[in-house]
Formats: C-alpha cells, sequence, structure tokens
C-alpha cells in the first residue's frame, strides 16, 4: 500500500564551527541531564587539545577517529590464537598486532600464547576470562598492557591501561608474594600522640601538612620507572536486562549509594553530629568501597569537610573549606560558657580541624597529648578545667554539633 503522502526529508544539523553532520550526533549522544553546554564544551575541547597537539587539521583526525570505531568486518579484526597455528602465530603478531601502526587485528584472544615473548606497546585492555591462581602467570598476563608507548603519533600514545576482570584473578594483587605487602591508599593520620620514650625529643614544626598530602612519596606505585597516581576512579555493573556492563564514574556511584541508604539529606547531618555514628558510617561506606578521602583526592576537594563532600555529592548544595568554615564558627563565639583554658582548647582544637578535618573530632584522649594543647596545660590541668573527665569528653564531642550544623 502506498503512502498518502512523501514523508518530509530529515534536516541534517551541520555543526558551525567545523561544518560537520557528527559532531552534533555526538553532542547528543553524551548529553547528561539535559546539559547540552556541557556536552558541547567537552567535544570542543577534545577537538582543541586535537589541535593543539598534532600538525594535521583537528577535524580530520577527529573523523578519523570515528571511523576507527564504526564495526569493522575485516576478517583479521578479532583473531583468535590457539596452539594449533603457533609455528605461523608468531610472524602474524610481531608484524600486525604487536606493531603501532598495524590496523589489524584488534582483538586477540588465547590462552596462554601471549602471556611471556611479546612486548605489545599499545594494548589498553587486558580481558581476564580464565581462572588463575598462580602469580608468576598473572604477573605475566597482566604485564602485557604494562608498558607505557611515549609517541607522539596521534592515537598511540600510552599511559594506562585496564583489567577487565570476569573470573576473580586480580585478587592476586593483593597477594604479598605479588610484589611485596598490598600498597594501600591511607592517608597517613596526621598528629598522633606518641608514647614516651626514653630517646631525646625532638621539637615537632609548628606547620602541619595537610591530611590530604600525606601519601608517601616512596609508596607511590612505579610503572617503567614513572612514578604514577590514581587520576580517576570507575564501577562497572549489569543494566537491568543483565546484558550490558554500564560504567560509573566514582562520584556517580557514591551517590547512588548514598541516595539508597539515606533518601533524607537531614538524616544525613544528624548522623554526622554523633562520632560514634559518624564511625560507623564511614566504615559503611567503605564495605561499599566508597573511600571519603580518596574521595577528596579525586574530586580536588581536599580542603573541604570529607563528609560534607559526600552529602554535596547526593544531594547537591555548596561545600565551604574547612577553613572558611571555622573562621565563620568563631565568630559566633561559641565557647563564652567555659573559662578561659577550656575555652582556649576547643579553639585549637578547630583550628587542628581546619587543617586536617574530622579526625581530630575522633579521640579527645589524643587530643590532650598534641604539642598544641600541652602548651596551654598538662592533660590533668586542662580535664580539670573542664570539671573532669566526662565534661571534657561531651564538650569535645559538642564541636561536631556545632561543624555538622544546618
Amino acid at each position: 500500500m502506498s503512502r498518502k503522502r512523501k514523508a518530509p526529508k530529515k534536516i541534517q544539523i551541520v555543526d558551525p564551527k567545523y561544518k560537520s553532520t557528527i559532531i552534533p550526533k555526538l553532542i547528543n549522544s553524551i548529553m547528561y541531564d539535559g546539559k547540552k553546554t556541557v556536552a558541547e564544551k567537552i567535544i570542543y575541547d577534545a577537538i582543541d587539545k586535537i589541535k593543539s597537539k598534532s600538525k594535521d587539521e583537528p577535524i580530520t583526525i577527529f573523523n578519523e577517529a570515528i571511523n576507527n570505531i564504526k564495526p569493522d568486518k575485516h576478517p583479521k579484526y578479532c583473531v583468535r590464537i590457539v596452539s594449533e597455528v603457533r609455528a605461523n602465530i608468531k610472524a602474524e603478531l610481531k608484524e600486525n598486532f604487536s606493531a603501532p601502526d598495524s590496523k589489524y587485528p584488534v582483538i586477540v584472544t588465547t590462552s596462554k600464547l601471549l602471556s611471556t615473548g611479546i612486548d605489545i606497546p599499545t594494548l589498553k585492555n587486558v580481558v581476564l576470562e580464565k581462572n588463575m591462581k598462580d602469580v608468576d602467570d598473572f604477573k605475566q598476563t597482566i604485564g602485557r598492557g604494562t608498558r607505557l608507548n611515549l609517541t607522539d603519533k596521534p592515537f598511540q600514545e600510552k599511559f594506562w591501561f585496564t583489567i577487565m576482570d570476569y573470573r576473580g584473578p586480580s585478587e592476586l594483587f593483593f597477594d604479598p608474594a605479588f610484589d611485596g605487602e598490598p600498597y594501600d591508599w591511607e592517608i597517613e593520620n596526621w598528629a598522633k600522640g606518641k608514647k614516651k620514650t626514653t630517646k631525646k625529643k625532638t621539637k615537632r614544626k609548628k606547620k602541619t601538612e595537610d591530611v590530604t598530602s600525606g601519601i608517601k612519596q616512596k609508596d607511590r606505585p612505579v610503572v617503567d620507572g614513572f612514578e604514577v597516581d590514581m587520576a580517576s576512579r570507575s564501577f562497572y555493573k549489569l543494566d537491568a536486562d543483565g546484558n550490558r556492563l554500564k560504567m560509573f564514574k566514582f562520584e556517580e556511584y557514591t551517590k547512588e549509594k548514598i541516595r539508597e541508604l539515606y533518601p533524607d539529606k537531614m538524616q544525613l547531618y544528624k548522623l554526622l553530629k554523633q562520632p560514634e555514628k559518624r564511625k560507623a558510617f564511614k566504615e559503611e561506606l567503605e564495605k561499599l568501597q566508597i573511600n571519603i578521602h580518596e574521595l577528596q583526592i579525586l574530586t580536588d576537594n581536599t580542603d573541604k569537610d570529607a563528609f560534607e563532600l559526600v552529602v554535596s555529592i547526593a544531594y547537591g548544595g555548596k561545600v565551604l573549606p574547612r577553613r572558611e568554615k571555622i573562621e565563620k564558627i568563631k565568630k559566633r563565639q561559641p565557647f563564652k560558657k567555659y573559662k578561659e583554658i577550656a575555652g582556649k582548647v576547643l579553639d585549637v582544637i578547630l583550628d587542628l580541624y581546619a587543617d586536617v578535618g574530622y579526625r581530630e573530632l575522633e579521640n579527645p584522649k589524643n587530643i590532650l597529648q598534641l604539642p598544641q594543647i600541652k602548651k596551654i596545660g598538662s592533660p590533668v590541668e586542662i580535664v580539670r578545667e573542664f570539671g573532669g573527665v566526662k565534661q571534657y569528653q561531651n564538650a569535645v564531642d559538642s564541636l561536631s554539633q556545632i561543624i555538622y550544623e544546618k
């Protein structure tokens, strides 16, 4: 049956800057939550970056990149390497798969024939789909991806690689037999009270480091002689149908989990005012693989309160830097009811919080051992000024009420 009228011709939108019909489609496909201006900025910034790194026209390289990721029907796009063809495969691998300038093959599947004896500079994805219990076997397999490729050629430089583990062998990373004790991205606890020793005391520097800069330099991971840091972190999970893996940025994952646990923002702030519940909340997040200090570093917010940052990611809202927040609190003179020395102690604790965060609110006993507090008086003298141990404990706990007041 013929149509009564012709279907209207669909007008293709053309990008005004590069006269491209592909760029508008790409902008629409990455647009998140209706923020088209953000999507446009991402695309145009990426093209500008291409321009700064290449002599060729950026739109030419852009179009070439789009063509490279289109579905490819080349017979050698994906190659299966098995022992039956081992005699012929070495030469093919050296010339093709391991050569940065070679276009094919793009994907190679094998059991053990790529574990040793081959260098693949541009390999960016290692997919593990078999059980591994031998550390050396695991080390050799992932070692194919650890090679850096320092080059000026577009799309060939490599400073990272991804491990996609479907069987769990990456747990061998945590085996001391792999390369020593596993590295812990734990941030140093600043200003812990030291036990008395017979050694001569050394003066502590007045100026203290920010807690988030406390990752030991000597403990940073090293790949091919280069020290590396974690620049981003993502999570993958299956969609509702169980067919596709969906990637979530660390911040998106955090937002989803926090909203599931605490649908009410004010419920969270009520929890943060209580030191014990705040500690339990932190442990609950760690079970979900959410490290609040790691979140500070990844979002470049090390000067802000870690817990308030989590709330802000989940529910939005501005978070003031700790120092700015404490200055505002001090203007209200919250310690009028205390004696002079007791008020001074609480004032110093607020300054410590501004420098290093919530940790100085968690252990009132350790606070008495800090050099800044000892300048005011001995632990016994300070506790007496508050009227006793319980009163001192309550006064320190009340700081959480002041800091997390909403």
